[in-house]
Formats: structure tokens, sequence, C-alpha cells
């Protein structure tokens, strides 16, 4: 599928070849912690290549894409060595090359993205000869594609993305720091010394050379007491 966007000034015609015309091939990834990357692909060992992580976190690969778009086109624009010949970007997102069709891009006839949409078809707009937006399927062997992939996988792969920060917990109160300092010097067990043959004993354990306790007095003396008290009374 080929749509052309074409320039403020007039119509352009789809192109016949590719003869002196720019190609650019975008793609994008997201994985499961939604983070997401865009890969821009102008050639081999070109200048304007581009494999970046975007900022935040993301829920649609769609939305990448765009940016992917919107991105290589910017850069171009900007680039001091473009002369301003035809373009053509290629994408395996459908959506972007059915959105470019449109005469304009509105939240009525456009439900996803319409901002992000609007933004890309007025940048190729701009170009003196318009954009020759074209649609490829993704991973069918071409290689412009699979260097576009390669590099949005490589802008959302682990070896590329900073180490995450170690969870901390929060610091304790001063009731509870106090509580478990108690505990532990409560709870820990007296450091063992080493070459001595004394052995500690408790304060309730009698001692070896003391005699046993006996108990000397009468038995039933209470009873006897509270017997003559009453024959007292009598």
């Amino acid at each position: 599928m080929k749509v052309v966007v074409s320039p403020e000034r007039g119509p352009v015609e789809l192109l016949n070849s590719t003869d002196g015309a720019t190609i650019i091939y975008t793609d994008a990834s997201l994985i499961r912690d939604g983070t997401a990357g865009i890969g821009i692909f102008f050639g081999k060992d070109h200048p304007l290549n581009v494999t970046e992580k975007l900022p935040g976190v993301h829920k649609s690969v769609g939305w990448a894409e765009i940016i992917a778009a919107t991105v290589a086109l910017q850069k171009l624009h900007g680039w001091s060595k473009y002369d301003g010949g035809p373009v053509i970007l290629r994408t395996d997102h459908l959506l972007i090359v059915e959105a470019m069709q449109k005469e304009e891009i509105t939240a009525y006839n456009q439900q996803n993205f319409f901002v992000e949409l609007q933004t890309l078809k007025k940048i190729a707009q701009d170009f003196p000869k318009g954009v020759q937006f074209e649609h490829v399927y993704a991973h069918n062997g071409d290689e412009g594609n699979e260097e576009a992939d390669a590099l949005a996988t490589k802008a959302t792969s682990k070896h590329n993305l900073p180490s995450p920060r170690r969870a901390r917990s929060k610091p304790p109160s001063r009731r509870m720091s106090r509580r478990t300092r108690s505990a532990y010097v409560k709870r820990s067990a007296p450091p063992e010394v080493h070459g001595t043959e004394k052995l500690k004993t408790r304060k309730s354990d009698p001692k070896v050379n003391d005699p046993p306790k006996t108990n000397n007095a009468p038995k039933h003396s209470r009873r006897r007491r509270t017997k003559r008290s009453k024959r007292s009374r009598r």
C-alpha cells in the first residue's frame, strides 16, 4: 500500500522508481515492563540512523511507531546534506499509511493517536516533493525493515538499559527501633570464654558446698494454736 502526502503548494503523484529518493525504514519495540524504543534506518553506517529508548512507560506500540516516523522526518528535514529530493518512508504499521490517506485527520475519523498523526502529516507536507508512505510486511525478508527492527530491539534490550535501583524499605520508627534493640539484647547469648574450667551457674541453682535447706518449723503448729485459742475462749 502506497500513499503520497503532497506539499501544501500542490499534489504530487506516486513515484515510478526510487531513483534519487531518500528511503527511510522505521520500526518500534515494546516490552512487557512498558519500555518502548524506536529504530530508524537510512542505510548502512548512515549518520541519521537512530536507536533510541523512549522515556516513560507505554502501553501501545502503535504510538511508538508514529513517533519513529515523526523523528525520522524531523531528522531528515533538518539535515544539512538533504538536497530536497523525494522521500519514501516505509513502515510495517499499517495504521500510519491508512491515516495519511485522509484529507484531514480529526478525532472523529481517527480515534487513536490523532494528535500524533496530525503532527506527522504536517511535517510531511513541509518537504518540497512531499513524502510517500509505503507499508511493508514485518519479517518478510526486507533488509531495511529487518535493520530498523534490530535498531528498535536494541533500544529496549536489557543490556542497553541502566541497572534498576534496588528497593529500599521504609526506616523503622523510634519506638520500633527501641523494641527491636531491647529484644536483641535480651535474646543474645553471652560470649563464650575459652580456656577456663569454671562453669557459670545460674542464681537460682543451689551451690554444691551448701547443705540443703530444711524447714525446722513444727508441723500443724497453726492448727494447735487455733485449738488452744478456742479452749481458752470457752
